[in-house]
C-alpha cells in the first residue's frame, strides 16, 4: 500500500465553513458561531504540544516551573544541612 499523504489544514477549514453555511437554518445568526466552533475543533484535533523526549512540555510556563523546582530542591538541601 502506498503511504497516505497528510491533508493540508486549509481545505478542511474551508469545507467546514461551507458545510456550516449549508446546514444552518438561520445563517445570519448561527454561521459565525458555528464556524468558530468548527475551527476550534479542528485546532484541538491538530494541535500537539511540543515536548522534550516525552519528559516535559516546552511552553511559556517552563521557566517558572524550573525556578520553582530549583527553589524546592534548595529548601530541601538546606533542611538536610541544618538537621
Amino acid at each position: 500500500m502506498p503511504p497516505r499523504a497528510r491533508k493540508p489544514l486549509v481545505p478542511d477549514i474551508f469545507i467546514v465553513m461551507v458545510g456550516s453555511v449549508m446546514i444552518s437554518p438561520r445563517p445570519a445568526l448561527e454561521m459565525p458561531r458555528r464556524t468558530a466552533k468548527n475551527i476550534l475543533r479542528l485546532y484541538d484535533i491538530r494541535f500537539s504540544k511540543m515536548n522534550v523526549c516525552g519528559l516535559f512540555i516546552v511552553d511559556a510556563a517552563l521557566p517558572l516551573r524550573l525556578v520553582g523546582l530549583i527553589a524546592t530542591y534548595c529548601i530541601v538541601l538546606l533542611q538536610f544541612a541544618f538537621l
